[in-house]
């Protein structure tokens, strides 16, 4: 009798152990299961709890130096877009060091050109091409006329150095190629090769703002006629 007593009591003891290990186990809602021969610890409902707790992956450097780089060119263009004055923008012909241009009843930019191309730095129609073909007025959309000129007015000098690729009474788009120029050829023979886009003012004065910039590329706004 005694046995059997002692029996039934060791069984409850067992079972409420068993139990509570039970409960305790569905409170804490975690479990220790096999994955492809290892042990790791899951959720209830089989959510990953390494996967919740586990911090986002460390970025490649080359990831982060490219957010850098994109984080500055919107800084920077963020910048260039709050300094850019009011009125018509003109885009550089050439891609050079920027000069102000002013004097003999000229006024605009003298660029240091450092290809052999003369881009349309607005788009409008091409009222006069000069013989010599160095030489353009342009009638822009909005009325102004813009004088693009590559080398010099001489006298001695031919129009072989240069090679239109507009007519007159043309219309261009921005950035259209104009000219292209033997700038060699010019810079051995003696002239001068800089490029100069000035605006006439025989009929209207015009207040103009030149870019702080010492170096452009080409359809970079240079010029603003206000």
């Amino acid at each position: 009798m005694g046995i059997t007593l002692n029996i039934w009591i060791f069984s409850g003891i067992i079972g409420v152990a068993y139990i509570m290990g039970y409960l305790m186990s569905r409170t804490m809602g975690r479990l220790l299961v096999a994955d492809n021969g290892k042990i790791k610890e899951t959720a209830e409902y089989g959510v990953d709890v390494q996967d919740l707790d586990r911090e986002a992956p460390a970025k490649e450097p080359e990831e982060v130096q490219q957010e850098l780089i994109q984080r500055r060119y919107r800084s920077r263009q963020h910048r260039e877009q709050q300094a850019k004055p009011a009125g018509h923008p003109i885009a550089s012909p050439v891609a050079g060091q920027v000069e102000v241009l002013s004097g003999h009843g000229r006024r605009g930019v003298l660029l240091s050109s450092e290809g052999d191309q003369v881009y349309a730095p607005a788009s409008g129609k091409i009222i006069r091409l000069y013989p010599r073909g160095n030489e353009f007025l342009l009638k822009t959309d909005y009325g102004v006329v813009l004088r693009v000129q590559a080398g010099e007015r001489d006298a001695e000098m031919t129009e072989d150095y240069f090679r239109p690729r507009i007519v007159q009474n043309e219309f261009v788009g921005k950035g259209k190629l104009l000219l292209e120029y033997d700038r060699e050829a010019l810079a051995r023979d003696g002239y001068d090769t800089h490029v100069s886009m000035t605006v006439e003012e025989e009929t209207d004065s015009y207040n103009l703002s030149v870019t702080g910039s010492m170096w452009v590329k080409s359809g970079q706004d240079c010029l603003w006629v206000l």
